[in-house]
């Protein structure tokens, strides 16, 4: 399907942001774009994983000024700071009470849930304000949600979910050349050989050695 899903990098694009462009960056885009952020407004990303950080990439690209980054893993929470995050850990602290107190009691205005589990999805909702916007693009696998439809009508729930169009946000980002001005590629802190694919899974999945994202090379 080459010909429909290969976009061409232009010379100042290295490797490893084209690698992102094809489905984490784009992926984060997707999802902070659905959003709506506006610059006044206060964001959580729940998850710093790689999508989750280019989740909060988008944010502040698209205007963002203030974004709570959520995670348990300290190494993700300091790329998250890096990036222009506060960061927040649950392990740690009350994070619906952290939140509440920067916004005045009312909450996020959206909450960008990267995750794909049913305890995250809760969270997404515990933290977001009446008439707020929850925009998932974690991958969940449950039968139900974990919240239920009166509490969505209680708090006026505006809830976006689904696959991100990679190959429209890949020539979007492109185009406008967003992936210029950011270090995307900060977030890749392993390297494997192809026929090291195996140990490479492995050491993403476990967390092993501080991995945030972990790429595989052919030589």
């Amino acid at each position: 399907m080459a010909d429909s899903t290969l976009l061409p990098l232009s010379n100042d694009l290295n490797e490893k942001k084209g690698l992102l462009l094809g489905d984490v960056f784009s992926t984060g885009y997707f999802c902070a774009d659905n959003a709506g952020i506006k610059p006044k407004n206060v964001y959580a990303v729940v998850g710093c994983g790689p999508v989750g950080l280019m989740t909060i990439i988008a944010a502040k690209h698209l205007g963002a000024e203030t974004v709570f980054a959520i995670d348990v893993v300290p190494e993700r929470l300091a790329i998250a700071k890096q990036f222009g995050a506060v960061p927040l850990n649950p392990s740690l602290i009350d994070i619906k009470e952290e939140i509440l107190n920067n916004t005045h009691g009312r909450g996020a205005d959206a909450v960008m849930e990267v995750v794909g589990s049913s305890a995250t999805l809760k969270m997404a909702i515990d933290l977001l304000r009446p008439g707020g916007t929850i925009s998932s693009v974690g991958v969940h696998t449950a039968n139900h949600f974990s919240f239920s439809p009166g509490e969505a009508y209680d708090k006026n729930l505006i809830y976006k979910s689904g696959r991100c169009p990679a190959h429209y946000y890949a020539e979007k980002l492109i185009r406008e050349e967003v992936l210029q001005r950011y270090a995307i590629e900060d977030i890749i802190t392993h390297q494997f050989l192809l026929q090291d694919g195996a140990k490479a899974y492995e050491v993403f999945d476990k967390k092993l050695d501080n991995c945030v994202k972990a790429i595989l090379q052919i030589s």
